[in-house]
């Protein structure tokens, strides 16, 4: 099979995938369970040796998210070391209000992606995964390195396609179609980065699952 051929069956599968999922969203609606919020207050200001300050979002950022809640929090740890962490909640997924992919805002305000990768990290104390996505990025004078998915009823997904998917699957399901989007920024190496995450997600989970 050619590209062109390729090509064709993946937009006739995105086409698919996104009818089914509107389709799904629109007829579960009057079934799904109502989604109550995010519990930010179980996610702790303070872990081992990190501590946190919350930070308020610009109003044009809000605006364009258009999430029903949002935590911007800067963790810092002994060594001097800064991770940031970013909370986006949607309740449900209406028009223009839903999560958008890092891999399109970031390039829009000046920052390159140099490298995406695949990953997959347990949640330290209860063996939990988390998929998620690691990415380099830089914008010339400054280069981290991020790490992103989103959580769903379902679970933990990366890409834009499964979130469609775990969200039309929790809709026919009867659950909740609720979603958050978690991003963890910093110029600490990727071994620290992730082990802070592994840290952190009980706490993320506990957070979503109330």
């Amino acid at each position: 099979m050619d590209w062109k051929q390729k090509e064709y069956w993946i937009v006739v599968s995105l086409i698919g995938v996104t009818a089914f999922y509107t389709h799904s969203l629109r007829s579960g609606s009057s079934q799904a369970s109502t989604a109550v919020g995010m519990d930010f207050g179980a996610i702790p200001v303070a872990v081992e040796d990190w501590t946190s300050q919350d930070y308020p979002l610009e109003e044009q950022v809000v605006a364009v998210l258009k999430s029903d809640e949002t935590l911007f929090r800067r963790y810092v740890n002994s060594d001097g070391e800064e991770i940031s962490l970013f909370i986006g909640y949607w309740a449900d997924q209406k028009y223009g209000a839903q999560p958008h992919s890092p891999l399109h805002c970031l390039p829009g305000s000046g920052w390159n992606i140099i490298s995406n990768e695949n990953e997959s990290v347990a949640a330290a104390g209860n063996g939990e995964s988390a998929n998620l996505n690691l990415a380099v990025i830089s914008n010339g004078e400054e280069t981290d390195s991020m790490i992103y998915w989103y959580q769903t009823r379902s679970g933990s997904v990366k890409r834009e396609l499964q979130v469609k998917l775990a969200l039309a699957k929790n809709a026919l399901l009867g659950r909740a179609t609720d979603i958050a989007f978690i991003r963890l920024t910093g110029s600490s190496d990727v071994r620290s980065l992730f082990g802070f995450a592994q840290m952190l997600q009980p706490y993320l989970l506990q957070a979503f699952s109330r």
